[in-house]
């Protein structure tokens, strides 16, 4: 019971992490979107709107990698949930 106890503080505490980054890349696109959005449409202009669509692209890629590690964690957990109450049925006390 402690083991798995452990292992489900360990994937909370992983999670808490990517939740955390995850707002972070998500104020960092929202920030790089209203620059895109302020530029104005002329030839000057475009390689900055360049750059910012690869900060964008980039930014994107990053959330999508911790949204697919944020989903593993959750399935982790509710596994790790599922160990603990298998455990917890065959606690008996005399």
């Amino acid at each position: 019971l402690l083991a798995v106890h452990a292992d489900m503080a360990t994937i909370e505490r992983d999670s808490l992490g990517l939740r955390k980054q995850r707002d972070v890349l998500n104020d960092e696109q929202y920030r790089i979107q209203g620059n895109l959005d302020a530029l104005p449409q002329s030839s000057v202009a475009a390689e900055l709107r360049r750059q910012l669509v690869g900060q964008l692209a980039g930014a994107s890629e990053k959330a999508a990698v911790v949204a697919k590690k944020l989903v593993e964690n959750e399935v982790k957990l509710a596994a790790q949930k599922e160990k603990m109450i298998t455990l917890l049925r065959g606690v008996s006390l005399k």
